[in-house]
């Protein structure tokens, strides 16, 4: 195993180079502070969570190793509740500061593990300033809820650095359980780097130069890491299936599924080396594309496989090493397991695959720099670089001010394809900024290019229902109680809308359907459907089943003081509020 190249580095020369990236890392993301949360999730799962704002505490500790939305990502949880107790503050300027500074840690942990590789001081640098400053990083460190990519590259990346210390201080144990128990938290954060043992695998080819040992020995060793792979891979697989969150075959063919993986590793790649027309929320055209251009995809997979191996044969390992790093590490995010999209690409998902093909990249550039000719040539391409990608993210990082200019760059940079999701999402916030007349073009594009997506059927239903065109409410009711993936939460939206236009038999049938089924457990929004069930069938006429729902709302889930309040302040109708009157004094049926 040969580590000397990096051999010969002092402190003094690592402070200069290092201190740089920082400072262009910092101007790209300084205005950070001043950004808002994000309409997409960082409202619901991050500003209106009663339980951040506490801080650190046994309850919200116990709340992020239970909490399951968007799914189990307790070290993330506990980020975000550490920064609230150091700060004493609840706040997006807050979040948002120390995602930057979790990306700052990171990139120099990039910049460590390089050198810990064994390669040059220059090499370091690059690998670390092309990931500090990609565009295609901006997504996760600016959004809020996709902190959990840096937390599990923090441990991720951490794990590499003990597995390789491991290495260099002759496998002592305390290395390399150090390094299990980091790919443990890093899987914690998110199942991102579940493909870990086998990356370990690829290091032990190039740079550790490890393969006399034998690939059984290698595998062998890493028998712990593996043990976490499958146990974490059937548990998300559990987790999305007992949700119902996964789709089959019949529904997403796997035509579609291998199209849009091909179709999305093809333009991340193409994005890596050309970051233009980024988006938050790419459009999801799997089903779309055709067989011709899965083969051109392929042919174009292929073609770049077999310049890597042709530089492996030529002894440029690193190009395979590289390459393979990143169609390793991207594989899990591909869709061909689906989970409900076809999209195959973000660009907070580059985040992870790109260390190793920038330290490719690197390495690549400096066997130039022996060359006279190329030297000046090399260097002056680099400071190009560099300095063209602190301006695309400075621009890029400068979209998070709002939501609205977010969603905004994104349809114009998803064009020729349509993008419904986003066209609902803008619609959704010009209603909650109070710009209706503006909401509706984009509600209804939704709509129109996704006609089966019960999501945009809602809320174009309910925006009619607010505008009082209860006969286009009507034909759109009629197709959400037909679609099989209209979810409850959904009916109960629809239900109260219902109500709140007069529309009392139609709130009636759609909160019976929505109501079918009680959660397991207490939820908020289904007690209060069933309190606007009652007031339903109460106006309805059917007022000895609507005494009933009431009941049922008052005094079935262990909450009567707290319902008795609700239902004081929202029962309007003179004869249900005297049952409220009785129930809640002790005198209910």
């Amino acid at each position: 195993m040969n580590l000397s190249r990096s051999q010969g580095w002092s402190s003094v020369t690592r402070v200069g180079p290092i201190a740089l990236i920082l400072l262009l890392t910092w101007l790209v993301y300084g205005e950070a502070y001043q950004w808002d949360y994000f309409q997409y999730d960082d409202e619901d799962l991050i500003k209106n969570n009663p339980v951040l704002a506490g801080g650190l505490n046994l309850a919200s500790i116990s709340y992020a190793f239970v909490q399951v939305q968007p799914f189990a990502m307790p070290m993330v949880w506990l980020s975000y509740l550490l920064d609230v107790s150091l700060t004493g503050t609840h706040s997006a300027a807050v979040y948002h500061v120390s995602n930057v500074l979790y990306h700052m840690v990171n990139t120099l942990l990039v910049y460590q593990l390089v050198g810990l590789l064994g390669q040059s001081q220059r090499v370091a640098w690059l690998t670390a300033a092309l990931f500090a400053l990609h565009p295609q990083h901006v997504e996760a460190v600016a959004w809020i809820m996709e902190r959990k990519e840096l937390v599990a590259f923090l441990f991720g990346i951490l794990a590499v650095l003990a597995y390789v210390r491991w290495l260099k201080a002759e496998k002592s144990p305390g290395w390399r359980w150090l390094a299990v128990a980091c790919y443990l938290l890093s899987l914690l954060a998110k199942p991102q780097w579940i493909t870990l043992p086998f990356l370990l695998l690829l290091l032990d080819g190039w740079p550790l130069g490890r393969t006399r040992e034998g690939w059984q020995r290698l595998v062998g060793e890493k028998w712990p890491f593996f043990a976490l792979t499958v146990i974490f891979s059937l548990i998300t697989t559990f987790y999305f299936s007992n949700r119902n969150m996964l789709v089959g075959l019949e529904e997403i063919t796997l035509e579609s599924r291998l199209l849009a993986a091909l179709h999305g590793v093809i333009q991340q790649l193409a994005k890596t080396f050309w970051p233009q027309d980024l988006a938050v929320i790419y459009p999801s055209i799997g089903h779309l594309l055709n067989w011709q251009e899965l083969v051109g995809g392929t042919a174009i997979l292929l073609g770049v496989s077999g310049l890597v191996w042709w530089g492996y044969r030529r002894g440029y390992p690193w190009w395979a090493v590289g390459w393979l790093w990143y169609l390793g590490s991207l594989f899990p995010t591909l869709g061909l397991v689906n989970g409900g999209t076809i999209v195959g690409m973000a660009d907070r998902w580059n985040y992870l695959p790109h260390v190793l093909f920038f330290l490719a990249l690197a390495r690549g550039s400096e066997g130039l720099l022996t060359h006279p000719l190329w030297k000046k040539g090399v260097m002056a391409g680099v400071g190009v670089v560099v300095a063209a990608m602190t301006l695309v993210s400075q621009q890029q990082a400068h979209l998070w001010r709002s939501s609205e200019s977010l969603w905004i760059s994104t349809l114009e940079a998803s064009q020729p394809w349509p993008n419904p999701h986003v066209h609902w999402l803008l619609g959704n916030h010009y209603l909650d900024t109070q710009r209706r007349v503006q909401a509706l073009p984009h509600l209804l594009l939704a709509y129109q290019q996704a006609p089966a997506e019960s999501l945009f059927v809602e809320s174009l239903l309910v925006y009619f229902l607010q505008e009082g065109q209860h006969e286009q409410a009507l034909v759109l009711l009629e197709s959400l109680l037909n679609n099989p993936r209209t979810t409850p939460e959904q009916l109960m939206s629809v239900g109260e809308s219902l109500l709140t236009a007069g529309l009392a038999q139609q709130a009636v049938t759609v909160f019976t359907l929505a109501l079918r089924q009680p959660p397991r457990f207490y939820t908020p929004a289904f007690a209060n459907a069933m309190l606007s069930f009652s007031r339903a069938l109460f106006l309805n006429g059917e007022k000895n089943t609507a005494f009933q729902a009431l009941g049922f709302y008052l005094n079935g889930m262990n909450r009567l003081e707290e319902h008795c309040q609700q239902a004081r302040q929202r029962v309007k109708e003179e004869t249900l509020g005297a049952e409220v009157v009785r129930w809640c004094e002790g005198k209910g049926r």
